[in-house]
């Protein structure tokens, strides 16, 4: 699912990735709740199990865009737009946790410390995003590189 290229600073680039990015977060969300169901609830900290499993295949997808700014950089730098699947599954993953706090814990939900709430509301509903709108291009994905994938994400 490509978005079709507008200009990066219109509403319709706005409402373009905003349909990409949703689009893939409930795909993703729903990819978590089966792994959830059918995998990671054998361990104690599953959340955690599901974390690193997003984690591996956010790694995985940025890869092309971050050897591309790796071994071309004046070429990629001027792309402002770049697969929005990432920032989905980024999505994905932290708003599974916030809906699981509203789920009583005997039937699978989490429980979140201040420092969840935190960095879910900081990181996630303000930073995704102004991420998500900036058109940073492939810089995006390289970043993602590094904070889900290496050194261990």
């Amino acid at each position: 699912m490509a978005t079709t290229h507008v200009h990066e600073y219109t509403m319709a680039h706005a409402a373009d990735i905003t349909f990409e990015v949703g689009y893939w977060c409930c795909i993703g969300m729903v990819g978590i709740l089966c792994t959830d169901l059918l995998f990671a609830r054998q361990f104690k900290a599953r959340y955690f199990v599901c974390h690193s499993m997003i984690n591996c295949i956010i790694t995985f997808l940025v890869l092309p865009d971050s050897y591309w700014i790796l071994t071309d950089p004046l070429e990629a730098l001027q792309a402002k737009s770049c697969s929005m699947v990432p920032l989905g599954l980024v999505f994905a993953i932290h708003f599974y946790h916030m809906i699981g706090a509203f789920v009583p814990i005997k039937y699978g939900g989490f429980k979140l410390y201040y420092v969840d709430w935190l960095h879910h509301i900081l990181m996630v509903v303000l930073g995704c995003p102004a991420i998500m709108f900036a058109a940073m291009g492939p810089s995006v994905n390289l970043n993602w590189l590094f904070i889900c994938g290496f050194p261990g994400g």
